[in-house]
């Protein structure tokens, strides 16, 4: 539950076109969150890139594409948000 949290406050985040925020997590969690997070906001993600070294999954808005990142070297989720 908290993993969701933190990305729906991740999202909500007024970023700027092309912007990316940063948070350590352990890349296990890093990946659940990212899955669990499709449920709350009636979305699927496309899943990019799914390796033991990374997994990468990109969700569609309205008026953004946001790209989430799980780096399993630096244990760090990349949150991303192009505007459209």
């Amino acid at each position: 539950m908290r993993t969701i949290i933190i990305l729906t406050f991740f999202i909500n985040f007024n970023l700027l076109a092309s912007e990316s925020i940063k948070k350590t997590m352990p890349f296990s969690k890093c990946k659940q969150a990212i899955i669990d997070s499709q449920t709350p906001f009636g979305s699927k993600h496309k899943v990019i890139m799914n390796t033991e070294a990374m997994y990468m999954a990109k969700t569609f808005t309205s008026d953004a594409d946001i790209l989430f990142t799980c780096v399993k070297k630096s244990n760090e989720l990349v949150i991303t948000k192009t505007d459209k």
